[in-house]
Order: structure tokens, then C-alpha cells, then sequence
């Protein structure tokens, strides 16, 4: 994936090449299934993603339960300091799923080459959600 470029979001940037989370510039642990989570979020950021959504997205070929979702969102919300009272970057949509809330910026690698967002310019904006469960009320 040389040249997948990045996304950016609060202080955080994740490599798509290296597949690795940065905080600051320092790099942050984050588990194989985290990532995969975190990396689907900001594939769609403002978009509701249903539990169903998230659990064929990361878990594809095995049967998880809706548990598992949950182990793994609280898993990402410690790593981003991320509290589910007050979300700065994933919001749970009561019975529904999870929505990702916070400012995305793609940003193509060095070479210009692909990446999962790269497709749409060299920056992709999407605004905060101010009522994480009801977008259009803002």
C-alpha cells in the first residue's frame, strides 16, 4: 500500500501504509480488530453504521456476537480517550449502532497513490455532528 496516504482526525493520524495510529507524532498500540474498526469508521465518518455494519466489516468470515462489538468500541474509545457520555469521535446511536463524529481529513500519500479515501480529492471535510443521533437537527 506504499502511497496510501493518511487520515487525520483531532490529533490523531492514521498510516494507511503502515497500518500503525499516531497521537501527537507518537505512536499508539492498537490491536488488529481495533484498527480494522477504527479504519471502517473513518471510511464513513458521519455515517450511522449499524452493529451488523461493523461486525461484517471486521469480523467477515466469523460469527461474533454483538458483545464482541462492544469489547472493541471500548477498546478504541480508551486508546482515543474517548468517553461514551460525552464522544468526541464515536457516538453510540442508541439500538442502532455507532457513528463517527469528528472531523476527517484524507490525505493521499507522498506519490499520490490510492487508499480507501484517497478517491475523493486530496482532502475529504466532514462536519462534527452536533446531535450525534439525529445529524439533521444541527
Amino acid at each position: 500500500m506504499a502511497g496510501a496516504g493518511a487520515i487525520v482526525f483531532g490529533e490523531f493520524r492514521l498510516d494507511l501504509a503502515s497500518e500503525s495510529l499516531e497521537r501527537n507524532r507518537s505512536a499508539v498500540a492498537l490491536t488488529p480488530k481495533a484498527y480494522g474498526l477504527l479504519r471502517h469508521f473513518l471510511a464513513n465518518p458521519g455515517r450511522l453504521l449499524t452493529k451488523d455494519d461493523l461486525l461484517d466489516a471486521v469480523w467477515p468470515v466469523t460469527a461474533v456476537s454483538d458483545a464482541v462489538l462492544k469489547v472493541c468500541v471500548a477498546e478504541l474509545r480508551k486508546v482515543l480517550g474517548d468517553p461514551a457520555a460525552t464522544p468526541r469521535y464515536v457516538a453510540t446511536v442508541h439500538r442502532r449502532g455507532y457513528r463517527f463524529i469528528a472531523i476527517v481529513a484524507a490525505r493521499p500519500g507522498a506519490s499520490g497513490g490510492g487508499g480507501s479515501l484517497a478517491h475523493h480529492g486530496s482532502h475529504l471535510m466532514v462536519r462534527r455532528w452536533d446531535n450525534p443521533a439525529h445529524p439533521h437537527e444541527s
